[in-house]
């Protein structure tokens, strides 16, 4: 019977990704059938999902797939949430917490209980799909920064850009502009003191992931933060944008 430890082992190196396989059209499908459902599976080191994220065949939603880092542990997690097209949360489903996967690593924890999680994350993912009618977004490949978490323009196929720099975001489609506007400062890690007073800790922002509906008019825009040692860095922030 295999055990949750080994999966943990590794997943300090990939927690926190968010990964999917497959690069849909760059427009999306209303019209057309929405495909198979979105799904869950797992690895020796995370969890990964297939045709996420993705846009709710009216436009009104995107499901999206989170992983946190969980800090210095690493513990392996995941959840689904729906949001609108403010980012609001309308729903979610928790596959697995940090503190439930550390509890399962205890002894007469089994992965079976895992097994479990991930099926019935599957039966409501494809509840949501014969509802909703996911299809995905089109990934933008973001633009190495000189300097690490210096990431700041995205560009896919079709002319679309996305940039977010200095608290403003565009996004365009061969150079003709389809959103134009300044984001709010909950967008950004509020700088903290250090334990024993030895001086601030600032995580800066950079653009870590977006990827784009075009017909759907809408985006989704994942902020990610730098960090060292000694001034960890805050969960990826992710945000729904539309126009």
């Amino acid at each position: 019977m295999r055990r949750l430890g080994s999966l943990l082992l590794l997943v300090a190196v990939a927690a926190g990704c968010y990964r999917s396989s497959g690069t849909p059209p760059l427009e999306g499908s209303a019209g057309l059938p929405a495909g198979p459902a979105p799904r869950l599976s797992v690895d020796a080191s995370s969890f990964e999902t297939s045709r996420l994220p993705a846009v709710t065949a009216d436009g009104a939603a995107i499901l999206l797939g989170i992983q946190d880092r969980d800090g210095a542990r690493g513990l392996l997690n995941y959840r689904f949430e729906l949001r609108d097209r403010g980012g609001a949360k309308i729903a979610e489903h928790v596959v697995l917490t940090a503190e439930e996967a550390y509890a399962m690593d205890e002894p007469g924890g089994e992965v079976p209980q895992l097994d479990r999680r991930i099926a019935a994350a599957n039966r409501w993912l494809e509840q949501q799909h014969a509802q909703r009618r996911f299809t995905p977004l089109t990934p933008l490949e973001v633009e190495p920064g000189e300097e690490i978490a210096s990431s700041f323009r995205a560009t896919g196929p079709g002319g679309v850009t996305a940039s977010w720099r200095q608290n403003r975001l565009t996004i365009t489609q061969a150079g003709k502009p389809l959103l134009d506007r300044a984001t709010p400062e909950t967008w950004l890690a509020k700088d903290r003191e250090l334990p024993g007073g030895h001086g601030t800790c600032h995580n800066p922002a950079f653009l870590s992931q977006a990827a784009v509906s075009l017909s759907h008019k809408l985006a989704l825009i994942v902020v990610g933060f730098g960090g060292t040692d000694t001034c960890w860095e805050p969960e990826p922030g992710y945000h729904v944008v539309a126009w």
